[in-house]
């Protein structure tokens, strides 16, 4: 049951882990292209500036309708505008013909002069959970997955053929990621298939498309003393063998060095932009001469460069109201406390250069990195794309059908006969304010509407301030009771066991909860102590928000020790906080609102765990309480 609980969690975490290692430590956008301009006004906007009348589109329960009076995203000799306002026929889920004057028995939904655009497509992701339902309720219509477990591809490929009513992202992903052994994306729980030598890429890849990966993606990560990379032959028998069955390939790098070896030996795109130095002419005539891609993930190097990035999106009225409180925690989290530094701008200032000089540059966010969750960073990705120098234009086209045209999309990415209805109805022109793209009348998916707003219950209120008095066992009210936890359900090797045992605590004999941990290396987040869990499935947690600090007693081996409080879906690097153990009874008391990235509202457990120090452990614990 605790691996049903945690997996989730913790294969993020893994994924975030893994982010830590191979990103460089790399702004808050706050000044992101006039953003309260679009989101003030009252109405929308035509092309000229000038404000119209709107009504919300109203809901239908076929999709098969003509949806009349909307301005049309329109690709031109001159550039993308909005068309004047017309009608769109929609027949089963799939828009059928644009006109002013289109006849049909069909119901007819009212536009309201709101400017349309296709759904957005998010060109980096690794989704699972809840991914895809938070996605769509931000308009998000695809997602291009950069590498997830590849048991959801079967599934994944035959749900975006259908045009059902359902209020979810398609996915189109990479899977497996080709990685050496230790090296990024071996560090997820789960075995995955590794290469060490050219010989195996062809094998690699035809393995990788029985499985159901639409294109390929390969980690290449040379010189870096903290994990292992491919080598440079190996990588380019991957791009080679990829080719050779007629699919796009794509590259995980960091360093000009290794962007500079990729796009040399064939790769198609970058998922990232590197940003350790300045982008040089050589470097940007060879990504022109070898005609590559360039998905920068801006927000998530803002992340990791200290920028703390989601605090803003959160404070965002457009966005707030449809976060789920996984969707808050995750944009609480950070990679590090470090103050901002320079790495974001060298990535912007290489985006800017690479697109000036002709390169094809896509919108991505890296979600669910810390500060990043699905859907709603992809916005942020769109303004940060802006504040680097790109034209709005040119970056609502990144999110729609610059990556359509890249990944092959068939019927994604425009609005056109044949296309699938997957559109957004904005409340202002987005070409005049990218920020606008975050203001949506509404969304539609396969043709249907899709509900934004969010549930008033999101999770069963915890109510037990009672976690664990010992006196007996180690059983507590509302949950299975306390056991062992350690890193070994993602990959790790630690081990711990827990017992109920009496020892004498001032001068009485009181039962207690008895921990012995060994933490072992060769996991890059390693723990092992004792875990409460506090639902059985966690992607719905419960809402502790209710108290405001949780205490105990404790002594053991001398050391810091930590507290988890684990969050519902894929919420990253558990949140965390760290208290000192003695030889001596002490009571520990940690407000919760001081643990970096608690979800409070969604929380899946408590752990009482080791430091990360290889070692043995042994600690007992007493009087758990959750206090008001």
């Amino acid at each position: 049951m605790l691996r049903t609980i945690f997996f989730g969690a913790l294969f993020a975490a893994a994924i975030l882990i893994a982010a830590l290692m191979v990103f460089l430590p790399v702004s808050d956008p706050a000044g992101e292209a006039g953003g309260a301009s679009a989101r003030a006004q009252s109405g929308t906007q035509d092309p000229a500036g000038e404000n119209t009348t709107a009504s919300q589109p109203a809901d239908v329960s076929t999709n098969s309708f003509v949806l009349t009076n909307a301005r049309i995203l329109t690709q031109t000799a001159s550039g993308l505008s909005f068309s004047d306002p017309q009608n769109v026929r929609i027949e089963n889920g799939v828009i059928a013909a644009l006109g002013q004057n289109l006849t049909a028995d069909l119901p007819r939904v009212d536009a309201g002069g709101h400017f349309m655009i296709p759904g957005l497509i998010d060109a980096h992701t690794h989704s699972y959970g809840s991914a895809f339902t938070d996605a769509a309720r931000f308009g998000v219509t695809t997602h291009l997955d950069m590498f997830t477990n590849a048991l959801m591809l079967p599934a994944t490929r035959a749900s975006r053929a259908e045009r059902h009513n359902r209020p979810e992202a398609d996915m189109f992903s990479a899977g497996t990621m080709g990685t050496s052994p230790g090296g990024h994306g071996t560090q997820f729980g789960f075995d995955i298939p590794t290469l060490t030598e050219p010989a195996q890429a062809q094998g690699w890849v035809n393995a990788r498309l029985a499985e159901g990966s639409d294109y390929i993606k390969l980690a290449y990560i040379p010189g870096s003393s903290r994990i292992s990379s491919i080598d440079r032959a190996t990588a380019k028998a991957v791009i080679d063998a990829a080719h050779d069955r007629g699919v796009l390939v794509v590259a995980h790098i960091d360093t000009l060095e290794a962007a500079t070896h990729m796009v040399e030996d064939g790769i198609d795109g970058l998922v990232h932009v590197f940003r350790d130095v300045p982008a040089t002419p050589k470097f940007i005539q060879l990504a022109v001469e070898k005609g590559v891609f360039v998905i920068p993930t801006l927000v998530v190097i803002a992340s990791v460069d200290g920028h703390k990035p989601g605090a803003s999106l959160q404070d965002d009225a457009t966005i707030a109201p449809y976060l789920t409180p996984v969707q808050r925690g995750q944009l609480t989290q950070q990679f590090s406390n470090r103050p901002p530094g320079p790495i974001l701008k060298i990535a912007q200032a290489n985006t800017k250069a690479l697109f000036d000089a002709g390169v094809p540059i896509y919108a991505g966010a890296d979600a669910p990195n810390p500060s990043t969750t699905y859907g709603a960073s992809l916005h942020q990705e769109l303004s940060l794309l802006v504040e680097a120098g790109l034209p709005a234009a040119a970056v609502l086209r990144a999110a729609t059908m610059g990556p359509a045209d890249a990944f092959s999309l068939t019927g994604r990415g425009a609005i056109a006969p044949g296309a699938i209805a997957d559109f957004i109805l904005l409340d202002a022109n987005p070409l005049l304010d990218i920020t606008a793209t975050r203001a949506m009348a509404s969304v539609y998916k396969n043709g249907y509407p899709v509900k934004r707003a969010l549930d008033d219950a999101q999770s069963d209120r915890w109510t037990v301030s009672d976690l664990g008095q010992f006196d007996t066992d180690l059983s507590v009210d509302g949950s299975s009771g306390w056991t062992s936890t350690t890193d070994s359900m993602a990959g790790g090797k630690s081990v711990a066991t827990v017992s109920h045992m009496v020892v004498e605590k001032e001068g009485a004999d009181e039962g207690v909860m008895a921990v012995k941990a060994q933490v072992k290396p060769g996991f890059p987040f390693p723990w092992a102590g004792a875990v409460l869990p506090f639902t059985d499935d966690f992607t719905a947690g419960r809402d502790i928000s209710g108290f405001t600090t949780l205490t105990f007693d404790v002594r053991g081996t001398p050391g810091v020790y930590r507290a988890m409080l684990f969050g519902a879906g894929p919420g990253g690097v558990p949140p965390t906080k760290e208290f000192a153990v003695t030889e001596e009874w002490a009571s520990v008391t940690i407000p919760l609102a001081d643990v970096p990235g608690v979800q409070l509202e969604s929380t899946t457990g408590l752990a009482l765990v080791t430091g990360t120090q290889v070692g043995v452990y042994e600690f007992v614990v007493d009087n758990v309480r959750f206090e008001r």
